[in-house]
């Protein structure tokens, strides 16, 4: 994982679609994507497999960031 910058802050419900149900660490990652088909592909795939830990870890992760979760992962972080 190509990584170009990460922060960390303090969280609490501020949307319909709290992302955060309670107080929460939140960590921001910013991966390096390149803009071609293998680029993309591989963020795809590293994206994907960071929302599915933050999930197996009981987290969520926050929707307007990318487009790439898949359908079960949007909809076991945001059941309402």
């Amino acid at each position: 994982m190509n990584r170009n910058a990460e922060s960390s802050r303090r969280i609490r419900d501020e949307t319909f679609l709290p992302w955060a149900r309670e107080q929460y660490a939140c960590i921001v990652i910013n991966l390096r994507v390149l803009h071609d088909a293998e680029g993309i592909a591989a963020a795809t795939r590293q994206f994907r497999a960071a929302i599915d830990e933050a999930l197996n870890l009981g987290g969520s992760y926050f929707l307007t960031y990318h487009r790439w979760a898949t359908k079960e992962q949007v909809l076991k972080a945001y059941p309402q």
